[in-house]
């Protein structure tokens, strides 16, 4: 068993980051400690229901939950070792998240969704051309 410090957390969490190590406690020790070293990693763990969430990329991980627990260490503990467990043997850049046990939308690869918007003005903005080429 590892030892979790007593905290008060929106949920528990256990992680890894390469060249920082791993850690246990609140979604706010993950932000952090990780932040110089993974920003691109914390930002999108932010930007989901980072208190129900699996995630792994590039060998940064990141399990959270337990938050009806009283006491959520032996429960985080035991979710994060069982998913080391069921990811074993993936390769270092294997993709993996998760949103209260469902998968993350598609979007949610790594690109922007105002990319996407740019893309879909410029097909806009090419069916306009075209409609008034057409017409002249």
């Amino acid at each position: 068993m590892h030892y979790v410090a007593k905290k008060n957390c929106t949920s528990c969490i256990g992680y890894y980051c390469p060249n920082v190590g791993r850690g246990w406690g609140c979604p706010e020790d993950f932000f952090e400690r990780c932040s110089e070293e993974h920003k691109e990693h914390v930002d999108f763990i932010r930007s989901k229901n980072f208190n129900d969430m699996e995630y792994r990329k590039n060998l940064v991980k990141y399990v959270s939950g337990c938050q009806n627990e009283s006491d959520g260490t032996f429960c985080i503990t035991t979710k994060y070792e069982n998913f080391q467990v069921k990811h074993l043997g993936e390769h270092d850049n294997f993709y993996l998240c998760t949103e209260a046990g469902k998968p993350c939308r598609k979007s949610d690869d790594g690109t922007s969704s105002s990319n996407n918007q740019h893309d879909a003005l410029k097909m806009i903005g090419f069916f306009v051309i075209g409609w008034v080429l057409s017409a002249a």
